[in-house]
């Protein structure tokens, strides 16, 4: 679903991300220009978690930090 930020002038989302038989989980990003863009970006994730396809959020995690861990 999409939804418009009266204060900027955005557009963002929100997406149920988890895979079946684990907790709810949601996805949440705004900040999109235009409406049609934040829809792209839903249905681009909705896709994923639809088609079985791991989806891995965002994060500013480096490369580095993934190894060591």
């Amino acid at each position: 679903m999409c939804s418009k930020d009266p204060k900027t002038n955005t557009y963002g989302y929100v997406v149920d991300v988890a895979g079946p038989g684990q907790p709810r989980k949601q996805q949440r990003r705004r900040g999109f220009a235009r409406e049609r863009d934040a829809l792209d970006a839903l249905n681009k994730v909705a896709r994923a978690v639809a088609d079985g396809r791991t989806h891995a959020a965002p994060s500013k995690q480096t490369v580095a930090e993934l190894l060591e861990a």
